[in-house]
C-alpha cells in the first residue's frame, strides 16, 4: 500500500490532496482520496487490521474506515493532543473488540506510558504503564527514538504483535500479547545484521529480513520454533539493480513466502521487484515533481464484515470528512 500527494489544484490551492492506492502488479488502484490542509505532518495512515484503516487528519482528528464498504466512523476519544504515537490497531479476541495501542511521552521517552483505546467505546483510553524489565526498557526506548522514521507495521502471529523496535538497532523483537495485553521480548536470528530489518509472513511463521553492510543483498530467515526462538536461514537475495541500492532513502519489503523482495528508493523515484534468486521481475518509476510516493509496507486485505461501531454512528456522519470523495 502506498500514499501519494498530488499537487494542489487551482480550485483548492490551500489544501493538500492525499490518495492511498494499492500497488497491484505494476499499477495502483485508488482506495482513498481526500483533501486535507497543506501540511507535511497532516493526513496519515497510522494502522490497519482486517480491512480497517486508522487515519488522522492534520487537525488531529482520528477516524476508522473500511474502504470496501466505504464506511467511516470518527473516534472522538482518540486525539493527537500530547503527541501520541500509534503502535497498532488490533482485535482483542476474548471480547471481539478492536483496540488501538499507542504510547505517549515524546519528551521523556524512558518514562513514556502505553495506552489502549477501545474503538467502540466513547470512554477515555486505559493506561497500561511501561515495561519494567531492562531488556524491554532498552527495546522500547530504541523504538521510541526511531518513531519518526516510518518504521514498518507490526507482524501478527499467534494473537501477538511483533515489532523490530528500530531501523538500525539490534535490540531484539518487541512482542505485545493482544489477549493478555502485556509486553515481552524475543530474540532475532543471531547471524542477522542490524541494517534495515523487517518482519514478514514466511510459510505460516515469522520471517526476518535484513540487508548486508553495502545494501545490495537481503538475507531472510524463518522462525522454526516459536517457543525456543530458533531461526533457520532461508534466502540470500542479491539485488539486480545495485545503482539505486544506497542506504540513504532506501527501503525493502518481503512480498511473499517465496522470498520475493520489493526495494524502493524515494530520492531516486525508483522501485523494483525481484524474486529470491535476484531476478528482476518488475520496475516502477515516478516523476519527482508530480507526486510524492510513500510505501507504507502494509499488506492490505479488503473485508465486507459488518462492524457495530459503523452502524451505531451512522446518523452522526454529517460532520465527518469523506475519505472517498476523490475516488
Amino acid at each position: 500500500m502506498a500514499r501519494t500527494r498530488a499537487a494542489p489544484s487551482a480550485s483548492s490551492s490551500s489544501k493538500d490532496q492525499c490518495n492511498h492506492p494499492i500497488l497491484e502488479r505494476g499499477r495502483g488502484r485508488l482506495v482513498l482520496g481526500l483533501d486535507d490542509y497543506f501540511d507535511n505532518n497532516g493526513f496519515k495512515l497510522h494502522a490497519s487490521s482486517d480491512g480497517l484503516l486508522l487515519l488522522a487528519l492534520s487537525d488531529g482528528r482520528f477516524s476508522i474506515c473500511n474502504t470496501a464498504t466505504r464506511e467511516c466512523a470518527s473516534l472522538p476519544g482518540l486525539t493527537a493532543s500530547g503527541s501520541i504515537n500509534i503502535l497498532a490497531l488490533y482485535l482483542h479476541r476474548p471480547l471481539g473488540e478492536y483496540r488501538v495501542l499507542y504510547w505517549k511521552g515524546i519528551h521523556h521517552a524512558k518514562a513514556a506510558a502505553h495506552y489502549i483505546f477501545t474503538v467502540r467505546q466513547r470512554g477515555t483510553p486505559r493506561c497500561i504503564g511501561v515495561p519494567y524489565t531492562p531488556t524491554m526498557e532498552k527495546a522500547i526506548l530504541a523504538g521510541h527514538k526511531m518513531a519518526h522514521i516510518n518504521s514498518s507495521p507490526p507482524f501478527v502471529f499467534r494473537n501477538c504483535l511483533h515489532w523490530l523496535p528500530g531501523w538500525l538497532c539490534d535490540d531484539g523483537i518487541v512482542v505485545f500479547d493482544t489477549v493478555a495485553e502485556s509486553f515481552r521480548s524475543m530474540c532475532g536470528p543471531p547471524a542477522a545484521t542490524s541494517c534495515y530489518t523487517r518482519l514478514c509472513d514466511m510459510e505460516g511463521s515469522i520471517g526476518f529480513s535484513c540487508l548486508d553492510e553495502k545494501g545490495t543483498v537481503a538475507r531472510i530467515w524463518v522462525l522454526e520454533d516459536y517457543e525456543r526462538e530458533v531461526w533457520s536461514f532461508k534466502y540470500h537475495v542479491k539485488f539486480p539493480v545495485e545503482d539505486y541500492c544506497h542506504f540513504t532513502d532506501m527501503r525493502h519489503f518481503i512480498l511473499s513466502c517465496k522470498g520475493d523482495v520489493l526495494v524502493y528508493n524515494t530520492s531516486a523515484c525508483y522501485m523494483f521487484h525481484c524474486d529470491n534468486t535476484g531476478k528482476l521481475l518488475e520496475e516502477f518509476r515516478w516523476e519527482p515533481k508530480s507526486q510524492d510516493l510513500h510505501v507504507t509496507g502494509r499488506m492490505f486485505k479488503e473485508s465486507l464484515v459488518e462492524h457495530e461501531f459503523f452502524q451505531r454512528r451512522g446518523l452522526a456522519r454529517a460532520g465527518q470528512p469523506s475519505f472517498f470523495q476523490r475516488i
